[in-house]
């Protein structure tokens, strides 16, 4: 074989793989947890069904059409036809409802777990189009807008690459991930806000990151240390003055039979007598460790434990009353990465999205991934 005949071939494979590795990142599968049988699914266009496992196929249509899957304990039935254990996968380019829900790609019913779960699968664009309106409000400003559009995508990317095909799916549709609901709350400005940012992520050292965020950080968001054990550099807290005027006090008050039940596992018989402390970050002023009696308990533990609702953020104090304790606090959410409402702020002062990002996200870089020649990673520090 010639030298340039070889090297051109070596330019096609590179080529290939280059296309293949974008394919993969391009492309996110989402379980959509909360869909249960039976499946009434409306296919707007040309589709066709397929096995799972075997790739045979079991339907198609040029027009739209309705069908009808039902659960047995042999499997899936289709139009109460055949009985499908392998799982079904319905191809189509121009999305399809589900039980009266409206999504963007494909759909797939794959086995997993010794239970049938639901996947939508779906470019990464019209995913972040069906988070954005469940993540933020749809009515506001652009720029914040922007913002959450490509803290969601990268959020998105980075579980994609982190994934990497181990399972059936990417990521689910809750808050465990991002609330995803397909068109559902669509309107011209979430459309705007993902089509003019397509394509871009934020990235640290050339690997994409987890780009946490939160609702309302209380005025200083807080670190991956304090909140999940890990020193993350883009992830420290910043002091945050533009979400002040959406900071709310709020309070809640527990018995100490309450407490001593919801702590239970940390050894708490607290009563009037007991002595109860809190460390705080010296730069954030959040809670970093509760002292009850001899139990010491990390605060993002005494959190959730004791429930995000009735302490919606850790920046908060502990005060002993008669028969229980008030816990008063600030803000809402983990408060790691992006505030929310701090980038709405950010917004009405005119600052644009890269410079919102690049303010909760310290040292970032905005990439678009479409013309970066080179296949991501996530940057994994153990969340």
């Amino acid at each position: 074989m010639g030298v340039k005949k070889y090297f051109f071939l070596l330019l096609v494979l590179l080529a290939m793989n280059s296309i293949y590795a974008f394919a993969n990142q391009n492309i996110i599968r989402v379980q959509l947890t909360d869909v249960k049988a039976p499946y009434t699914i409306n296919i707007k266009g040309p589709y066709k069904a397929y096995n799972y496992k075997y790739e045979s196929e079991i339907i198609s249509a040029l027009t739209n059409e309705t069908v009808m899957v039902v659960e047995n304990r042999l499997g899936l039935k289709v139009n109460d036809v055949g009985v499908y254990k392998e799982g079904i996968v319905f191809e189509t380019q121009d999305g399809f409802t589900l039980n009266g829900v409206e999504y963007y790609g494909s759909l797939m019913f794959i086995p997993y777990n010794n239970t049938m779960i639901v996947v939508n699968e779906l470019n990464i664009e019209d995913y972040v189009k069906g988070v954005l309106p469940h993540e933020m409000s749809p009515d506001w400003p652009m720029e914040a807008l922007k913002a959450q559009a490509v803290a969601a995508r990268t959020y998105a990317m980075y579980h994609i690459l982190k994934n990497a095909n181990k399972l059936p799916f990417d990521v689910d549709n809750t808050t465990k991930y991002q609330v995803y609901n397909g068109k559902e709350k669509m309107n011209w400005s979430v459309e705007q806000a993902v089509d003019r940012t397509r394509y871009e992520i934020a990235v640290y050292k050339g690997k994409v990151i987890a780009t946490y965020f939160s609702a309302l950080c209380g005025g200083h968001t807080d670190s991956a240390e304090n909140v999940f054990g890990v020193a993350v550099p883009y992830l420290e807290g910043v002091s945050c003055p533009y979400c002040n005027a959406q900071i709310k006090p709020w309070t809640n008050a527990l018995s100490y039979n309450e407490l001593n039940d919801d702590l239970a596992n940390y050894s708490v018989h607290a009563s009037e007598k007991s002595s109860i402390g809190i460390s705080t970050d010296p730069k954030s002023g959040k809670a970093t460790n509760i002292k009850i009696d001899d139990s010491d308990i990390r605060s993002r533990d005494f959190r959730t434990t004791l429930s995000p609702r009735l302490v919606p953020s850790l920046n908060f104090t502990i005060k002993k009353v008669d028969n229980g304790i008030i816990i008063t606090g600030k803000g809402s959410g983990h408060g790691v990465g992006m505030c929310q409402w701090g980038a709405y702020g950010m917004a009405q002062v005119k600052k644009d999205y890269k410079e919102i990002l690049k303010f909760y996200y310290n040292g970032v870089d905005i990439v678009d991934y479409n013309r970066v020649n080179k296949e991501f990673e996530p940057d994994v520090w153990g969340n």
